[in-house]
């Protein structure tokens, strides 16, 4: 590896790497940065297997719901009644499906502008 002396100030000078050194080094950092948080992003994810042979007893939504009743007073009641996949209407499954899309749709439209933007 070629080195440089730079001179400072004082004349003792110091080493710096060559210019093409700071880009490998940048190209790595970016690439250790990249990973570290993809590996967060799976780490922080949800265990979702028991959701294979148990349905759960209750959601998010239920308990925000309950939360809501006890602040207004009210005793919170479950009326929960598990439906196979076949016999939900075909009309509810294509409305949750589309609102699925929308937020897709709408957070890689956000992500694309967002990439745009910083390209300028």
């Amino acid at each position: 590896m070629m080195v440089r002396v730079i001179p400072d100030t004082l004349g003792a000078g110091h080493f710096a790497p060559p210019a093409h050194g700071r880009v490998v080094q940048s190209i790595r950092a970016a690439l250790a940065i990249g990973f570290a948080i993809l590996a967060y992003g799976y780490l922080s994810l949800p265990d979702v297997r028991p959701l294979r042979s148990a349905n759960p007893s209750s959601t998010a939504f239920m308990n925000l719901r309950d939360e809501e009743a006890r602040r207004k007073g009210q005793q919170p009641r479950h009326v929960q009644r598990w439906a196979a996949y076949n016999h939900i209407s075909p009309e509810l499954k294509r409305a949750v499906l589309s609102t699925y899309g929308l937020v897709r749709l709408t957070t890689r439209a956000d992500e694309y502008l967002g990439l745009a933007l910083g390209l300028l």
